[in-house]
């Protein structure tokens, strides 16, 4: 199975009813047979930013910590292509999944190849900090 944008037609698909307790939404779940508890507890930081235009470059970041160890799961990102008109001027997202909060932490308060990539991310954002928007959440749920 690829991963092209009509994926979704390959997938057999369940709805699970979840008591309003455990679903925040209150709404069924739509659930594929992907167990999701692989990725429970990973912690994942999404950067939206306005780009005047395309940056043409901004590097690439080798954050490691002080042992010389990996500790980030994947960064993925690019163009916003969405056509529900709701961006309010961003254009570029990227999302970096981490196996926990330390080291979600370690990336934002002590990595300093990733605090040299913040500050050409936000030097290159229309209106700087005011052009970069950062959620994180902690996985609680998925499908």
């Amino acid at each position: 199975m690829g991963h092209g944008r009509n994926d979704w037609q390959c997938y057999v698909l369940k709805v699970l009813q979840i008591s309003s307790s455990d679903n925040p939404f209150g709404t069924p779940i739509i659930s594929s047979s992907y167990s999701p508890s692989i990725m429970m507890g990973k912690v994942t930081h999404i950067v939206s930013v306005k780009f005047p235009s395309t940056p043409s470059t901004l590097g690439t970041e080798k954050c490691k910590k002080e042992d010389g160890s990996e500790y980030i799961l994947s960064i993925t990102g690019g163009p916003d292509i969405s056509i529900e008109g709701l961006q309010k001027g961003y254009n570029h997202i990227y999302v970096v999944q981490f196996s926990s909060i330390e080291d979600r932490d370690f990336y934002v308060k002590h990595d300093v190849a990733h605090a040299e990539f913040a500050k050409r991310l936000v030097g290159a954002a229309e209106g700087g900090i005011d052009g970069v928007a950062v959620l994180d959440f902690e996985v609680s749920f998925g499908v």
